[in-house]
């Protein structure tokens, strides 16, 4: 064993087998995954559900008591008026967005801080930001936006604020689990959250045909990204097949070595 770090290499293989059981809960998730949860829509056309949510069951107006049908995907192809003019009112149907990791626009520099005061840890911020012309740059190109990675390391409580101003971002991650939540805000806004046990800021996006009024309540039902296992002696869930867990770990593991 001399010359190997044990201690990385079990962490390797961690990592694998929590990449194969979500994979697995994908493709068939497990009765216990299923979850519902009501959101209060702050506004605009996109409602944000965590991002532990992997899929969208169904989705429910309780303020209007109407169901949100997933979109014929009819409108992709061919625009009705009321989608293509933002016209507001009740919505009408829905479609999956992927994964956002803000819930609403930024613009200007990132803030974040943990709840706990005892967390120190890094943060990093991928987006982009308005480019800030040199001497003899000419227009368009001194104003054209540009992607930038910057690293902020966290004060617990105590918020730390990026340098860039961004005009928006692609992701918003930490470099270790916390104790505390880490709080993420543009200006004086939360645009997002980092859960203590959770790598990055995400949201699932869901896109709404017709713009309902801020306030309005949503009910949902999805399924829940599998917990990763965070101990060696821990039990994968039972419905998995162990050929595919053994191998789809394995091939992740030779894949990066």
């Amino acid at each position: 064993m001399t010359g190997r770090n044990d201690s990385a290499f079990v962490n390797r293989i961690q990592k694998a087998i929590n990449r194969a059981i979500k994979e697995w809960a994908r493709i068939l998730p497990w009765p216990t995954l299923e979850t519902v949860d009501t959101i209060t829509h702050t506004g605009g056309r996109y409602l944000y559900l965590p991002g532990n949510i992997s899929k969208l069951i169904w989705l429910v107006d309780k303020t209007n008591k109407l169901d949100i049908p997933a979109s014929s995907r009819v409108w992709d192809r061919d625009y009705t008026s009321s989608y293509a003019n933002d016209t507001t009112g009740r919505a009408v149907e829905h479609e999956d967005a992927g994964i956002s990791c803000v819930t609403t626009d930024v613009s200007g520099p990132i803030a974040m801080y943990s709840t706990d005061e005892s967390d120190v840890t890094g943060y990093y911020i991928v987006g982009k930001t308005e480019y800030t012309p040199g001497e003899g740059v000419t227009l368009p190109d001194a104003y054209k936006e540009y992607s930038i990675t910057e690293e902020l390391s966290s004060n617990g409580m105590t918020p730390v604020t990026s340098t860039a101003n961004f005009v928006s971002v692609e992701s918003i991650s930490k470099t270790a689990d916390t104790s505390g939540a880490i709080i993420i805000e543009c200006g004086d806004c939360i645009v997002g959250m980092v859960g203590p046990l959770e790598s990055q800021s995400a949201y699932r996006k869901i896109a709404l045909m017709q713009i309902p009024s801020a306030g309005t309540q949503f009910l949902y039902k999805g399924y829940l990204e599998p917990a990763d296992l965070t101990e060696t002696n821990q039990s994968p869930p039972p419905t998995i097949d162990p050929d595919f867990l053994i191998w789809r770990a394995t091939a992740d593991v030779y894949w990066q070595l």
